[in-house]
């Protein structure tokens, strides 16, 4: 708050010392000349949170909304921001107290709902989410983020046929949230084992934004269940080579390919900088499910160590 009576402060020195070089200029109009410049100085202030929250620096948006909201507490579009920043920020709790703030302005309700859905998906209170985001849906037919979320809420009820015409309503709504929605399509799919429809809706969502990296990491689990291990596991980048050879690994040993899950998962052993304790733990489940009972033999130069070890103990 400080900050903000400091930059008032400025605001009213400005506006005297130019009060000052206008001898015989009305009060009326000197009111009028605050009112503009504040109503000027909030149009930048808004502006450059909107910016921050656009290119992604999330906490000097939420900062800056903070602070607008500070000085005006009827600022609606700078509580929405703070709110949109707050849930951007993985801050859910958070951003559904923001959320609700907005109170039932019609010109904001669709977007309180929305957000406050989104927020409660995010903390695992589906069912209350659900039928909030029913009613941001209604409110609001062309938000393309509500209906992408009720998508995911009929998901966790296994309601498919509700699930895919939520997914529907969202790619109608909006071209700029596709990549996303194909996405969570392939994940439905995946979720009902249609691997190869989910397979194609990931290639879809990366042709469309070939740096989604869910849609990345998800269509490899779905080649790796459809037994595409080589194309699952090829062309990673050099810091996610441990995972997803891991991944493929452990796929493969939930479909009870033995053999190929042994491979993966000591190549993912081998190539990892520090003690996988993950693969390990995979490769100890794939010895009991595979009918040899106690830890995986050690390899000579895949730097296996006793469970539970890590390097440097």
């Amino acid at each position: 708050m400080s900050a903000v009576v400091a930059r008032l402060a400025t605001v009213c020195s400005v506006l005297a010392i130019a009060a000052c070089n206008m001898p015989g200029t009305p009060e009326h109009e000197h009111e009028q000349s605050l009112m503009e410049f504040q109503a000027d100085a909030d149009h930048v202030n808004i502006a450059d949170a909107q910016a921050d929250f656009t290119a992604g620096h999330y906490i000097s948006a939420r900062d800056r909304f903070a602070r607008l909201v500070a000085g005006d507490p009827t600022n609606m579009k700078a509580k929405l921001g703070l709110a949109e920043s707050l849930l951007a920020l993985n801050d859910y709790t958070n951003a559904l107290g923001a959320f609700k703030l907005l109170g039932d302005d019609p010109a904001y309700r669709a977007a309180s709902l929305q957000g406050q859905g989104l927020a409660l998906m995010a903390l695992g209170q589906v069912d209350a989410a659900g039928a909030v985001l029913l009613e941001a849906a209604k409110a609001d037919p062309g938000s393309w983020r509500s209906w992408n979320a009720l998508g995911q809420y009929y998901d966790a009820k296994q309601q498919w046929a509700f699930a895919r015409t939520s997914y529907d309503n969202a790619l109608t709504a909006s071209r700029e949230g596709a990549p996303v929605v194909l996405n969570n399509v392939g994940m439905s799919l995946m979720l009902q084992k249609k691997y190869a429809e989910a397979g194609s809706r990931f290639e879809a969502a990366l042709k469309i934004d070939p740096g989604l990296v869910a849609a990345r990491n998800n269509l490899r689990l779905a080649l790796s269940w459809q037994g595409r291990y080589e194309d699952a596991a090829a062309n990673p980048g050099r810091d996610e080579v441990a995972s997803i050879l891991n991944n493929v690994g452990y796929i493969a040993l939930l479909r009870g390919d033995y053999v190929q899950a042994r491979i993966y998962l000591l190549k993912a052993t081998e190539v990892s900088p520090s003690f996988n304790k993950i693969a390990w733990d995979n490769l100890r489940l794939l010895e009991a499910m595979s009918g040899r009972r106690g830890m995986a033999p050690a390899v000579s130069g895949t730097g296996l160590v006793p469970a539970g070890v890590a390097p440097g103990q």
